[in-house]
């Protein structure tokens, strides 16, 4: 039997649901404004990280240093790190989704169009107004 967005039962081999995904930004401020300011996300936790026991070898980095926030979005969380040490490369001007990495976080809304004009009103570039693919709108 399968579910009905096309994946058959079974698949996430025990694996619940999605407990957060991970950004790397070059200004929390900023990244902020628009998570919670514009989109209206709720700042759940907010500390500093110096060089903390562990986080190096969860992370993959020696003596990492910054801030992390987490933002509940229903019951879903979003994790904002902003490194200052070490820096990381900023995306090349000519990145695209068919880059390797992840390309996207969809947020599920109560009304795409009334989202996309705010996040445009707010002074941020979207691609292209929302589109109804088929599957959904985005």
């Amino acid at each position: 039997m399968k579910r009905s967005f096309g994946y058959p039962e079974g698949v996430f081999m025990g694996v619940k649901k999605v407990n957060h995904s991970g950004i790397s930004v070059s200004n929390m401020e900023k990244s902020l404004e628009f998570y919670c300011g514009v989109l209206g996300l709720e700042l759940v936790m907010d500390f500093d990280v110096d060089r903390h026991a562990g986080l190096d070898e969860v992370v993959g980095m020696t003596d990492a240093v910054g801030r992390v926030v987490m933002l509940a979005a229903g019951d879903s969380l979003v994790e904002l790190w902003c490194y200052s040490h070490p820096l990381g490369r900023a995306l090349p001007s000519d990145y695209s989704p068919s880059d390797k990495g992840v390309t996207h976080i969809a947020l599920e809304v109560d009304d795409v169009d009334e989202m996309h004009m705010r996040v445009v009103s707010a002074g941020f570039r979207a691609k292209s107004a929302p589109l109804d693919l088929g599957i959904h709108k985005t």
